[in-house]
């Protein structure tokens, strides 16, 4: 599904002097990909005709180049590019009208917080001024040839003196108490005020400036564009919701999750999120010649201990190199058979840093559900869904998070399921099903992975057991040991047998497809006999 959008952008650049304008270019556009992201850099200025200087200031996405390509409008021609590392340039020459508003007012609500926290220390001056006075007046002493009139006297002018005082204490008290409620609001205002501003995308001149030198044919209103690398990275998040009723379904909310981690706001943008991959593989790596060789083990190779007799004898082979997908990796494939490609209907805000989740689509799939169970590792069955993408688009490999007739089960990774494929997805865990893997010991006593004998035979079993209080259906699947090599002969005896075999091309993996009633427990019985030729050792974990 595509969405078009239209956009359009005005930014007012006013002159400083004649010949020279500071326009901000801010953030227009941008195509992010798995990792990584094409930006489009705005600015449009009013030019009169004849040659101009043009200031534009870099922002993190477009320090990443050495000098930016930058493009301009008809009727205007770039004679030169500048880059200025160092500008010292004031940042408010880049500022547009709205971000002046919003400076003054950031400056306005400052002024009046310090204006407040003047007001709170005159008072507080106050205040220690007053309780310097009571104690003054508190040590007053009367003269000793003092009469009882003038001690009267003297107690009613310091109580009067310190009860006013003390009033007057109170009151500044309080007024303090107003003043610091004011100065909470204050920098909660502050506060907000610098968020708008920053919301706005200033430009900082402290990351470099572009200095254009440009013609003007005649006077015209100029568009200037630039467009490099960005760092931004998207990736699909899925909710899925699973009911198991009569007709079972799997409603799937589509979601995008966009990262971007640039220097500067993406303000109400165009954006497209797309799964092509430019800093991927471009070509194919060169084949180098593949030598085959055989050796004969060395018995001075052998290393202390059995563990190191038999690694020291078996065959060398090429180091194995794993090589893991970035995470959240997106297939390079799409509806136009390069890449799929979303143009986001409405205009977008992503601040620095910021991580946000677009809503996409929702869609519902029938699914055909299943138990399976693994004794050989786990110790319950899990519930499973099988679907086919009915839907015109393919589900990207993104992040999901699992519901199953309503209740939040877990979360995991969903691979790519284009359209018209199969897939088969994890539901949970059924705690009432409980499985169990025993491995009986031999007669030499040995469960481990090297056995030295000639011969061994090994009993194995698994079983599940319903605890759940209802019928459940579901298949088991084991791994059962197989070789390659015409020196190890195997016999296997399984008690039932299973009912099918190689599963999916693996070898060995078998399956049974189980009833079990309520309170019912089934067994599987395996008894693996292997034989080998003198001299050689056996590796095998069962």
């Amino acid at each position: 599904m595509r969405f078009q959008i239209l956009f359009a952008l005005s930014c007012a650049a006013t002159p400083l002097l004649a010949d020279e304008f500071y326009v901000n270019a801010p953030v227009t556009a941008a195509i992010v990909y798995a990792d990584g992201a094409l930006v489009t850099h705005s600015a449009i200025v009013d030019l009169p005709a004849g040659p101009h200087r043009v200031f534009l200031p870099l922002t993190g996405e477009m320090g990443n180049l050495s000098v930016p390509n930058i493009s301009v409008s008809e009727g205007v021609a770039i004679t030169a590019i500048n880059l200025r590392m160092d500008s010292g340039l004031d940042a408010d020459l880049f500022l547009d009208e709205t971000q002046k508003a919003l400076k003054a007012r950031i400056e306005e609500i400052a002024d009046t917080i310090q204006a407040r926290l003047d007001q709170i220390g005159t008072v507080e001056n106050s205040n220690a001024a007053r309780e310097a006075e009571r104690a003054f007046l508190s040590s007053i002493r009367p003269p000793e040839a003092a009469t009882t009139d003038d001690l009267t006297a003297l107690a009613a002018l310091v109580r009067d003196r310190i009860g006013t005082s003390l009033e007057a204490s109170a009151a500044s008290e309080q007024q303090i108490a107003d003043l610091q409620e004011d100065l909470a609001g204050l920098r909660d205002d502050l506060r907000a005020a610098r968020r708008a501003f920053d919301q706005t995308g200033p430009a900082d001149p402290e990351n470099g400036v572009l200095e254009l030198a440009v013609q003007a044919s005649a006077a015209t209103r100029a568009t200037f564009t630039q467009t490099g690398p960005g760092n931004a990275m998207w990736f699909p998040t899925y909710e899925m919701f699973l009911t198991t009723a009569d007709a079972p379904e799997l409603i799937i909310e589509r979601n995008f999750t966009v990262v971007q981690e640039g220097g500067s706001v993406w303000r109400d943008i165009d954006l497209t999120l797309s799964t092509i991959r430019p800093i991927g593989q471009l070509a194919p790596n060169e084949p180098y010649p593949n030598m085959a060789s055989i050796f004969t083990p060395r018995e001075d190779a052998f290393i202390s201990g059995d563990f190191g007799r038999v690694a020291a004898q078996a065959p060398m082979v090429e180091p194995v190199v794993i090589v893991e997908e970035a995470s959240m990796g997106l297939p390079d494939v799409s509806i136009d058979g390069v890449a799929v490609e979303y143009v986001y209907p409405q205009k977008v805000t992503l601040g620095r840093e910021d991580i946000t989740q677009l809503a996409h689509d929702r869609i519902t799939l029938a699914v055909e559900t299943e138990i399976q169970a693994a004794p050989r590792r786990d110790e319950t069955a899990f519930f499973m869904a099988k679907l086919t993408n009915s839907s015109e688009e393919p589900l990207l490999q993104g992040t999901a998070r699992f519901h199953r007739d309503g209740h939040f089960v877990g979360e995991g990774v969903v691979d790519l399921v284009p359209a018209g494929g199969e897939a088969i997805l994890p539901f949970g865990p059924i705690e009432g099903l409980r499985l169990e893997h025993v491995i009986a010991r031999n007669e030499t006593g040995d469960t481990g992975v090297f056995s030295r004998a000639n011969t061994r035979t090994q009993k194995i079993s698994f079983s599940v057991e319903n605890l759940t209080g209802e019928v459940q259906e579901l298949t088991a699947f084991y791994p059962l040991v197989f070789s390659e090599q015409e020196d190890l002969d195997i016999s296997l005896t399984v008690t039932p047998r299973p009912d099918e075999t190689d599963i999916d091309n693996k070898r060995g993996v078998a399956a049974w497809d189980m009833v079990l009633a309520p309170g019912e427990r089934r067994e599987v019985n395996i008894t693996a006999r292997l034989d080998w030729p003198d001299g050689q050792d056996l590796r095998w974990q069962p």
